[in-house]
């Protein structure tokens, strides 16, 4: 309960130092000098071609014997590595960044 008093009292200052700031009268100078503005709106837009992209390739076997998956596996690999060097990409951008058994 007192923090709802303490809230309301709170709010009901701030409404009336708003009130009271909103009846100041509005200063005059005479001598004052004319304020020049300037504003400016623009908008710009940018197109781009990418040059770099990220593609995820994986090559799954499954056997009982992991000397024969490992050796599947790499003779599916070669075959992708030859795939990308067949579009000219640079193979020094390819590499394995995951391998399990």
């Amino acid at each position: 309960m007192k923090n709802k008093t303490k809230v309301s009292i709170f709010s009901a200052i701030l409404l009336v130092a708003i009130l009271l700031s909103a009846c100041a009268g509005a200063t005059t100078n005479k001598d004052a000098v004319a304020v020049h503005t300037l504003n400016v709106i623009g908008s710009t837009q940018a197109v781009l071609t990418p040059d770099v992209a990220y593609i995820t390739i994986g090559v799954h076997t499954e056997s009982p014997d992991a000397k024969e998956a490992v050796a599947s596996n790499n003779t599916q690999a070669l075959k992708v590595i030859e795939a990308i060097n067949a579009v000219r990409l640079e193979t020094k951008y390819v590499f394995t960044s995951n391998f399990s058994i």
